[in-house]
């Protein structure tokens, strides 16, 4: 998915089925994909904000990074093609088997004069946990 100003992000699961009590893995890429060297800021850690939402869309399972602090965090001089990842560990034993799930990821990334480019951005990939 292109984010604008020249960013492209992928998001993807290590599986998208998976036996209770398994550990299932969401990873996401960021991308410079301009033709020169740009600044970015970026919620961090970069999926903070993943959630495993019900079928009634009522959330599972929410990640919380270590100390529960999300900050921004600068990342300067990121060349054309350079990559910016992070990932999640979604604990499926905290999670019903024989239930199917959206996994909701919603990155916070700005520019250098902090205009978003993640503004109404938001990816869900389906899970099920047999």
């Amino acid at each position: 998915m292109n984010v604008p100003g020249a960013w492209a992000i992928d998001e993807r699961l290590n599986s998208t089925f998976a036996v209770h009590g398994e550990v299932v893995r969401v990873a996401a890429v960021l991308t410079n994909m301009a033709n020169e060297i740009q600044t970015v800021r970026l919620g961090s850690p970069l999926l903070a904000g993943t959630q495993v939402l019900r079928s009634d869309g009522r959330i599972a399972w929410a990640y919380e990074p270590p100390g529960s602090v999300v900050s921004l965090t600068t990342v300067d001089n990121t060349a054309q093609g350079q990559h910016i990842s992070g990932a999640v560990d979604i604990p499926t034993s905290q999670l019903q088997g024989g239930q199917t799930y959206w996994v909701a990821v919603q990155p916070v990334v700005y520019d250098q004069n902090m205009n978003s480019l993640s503004r109404n951005l938001s990816i869900t990939m389906e899970l099920t946990v047999c």
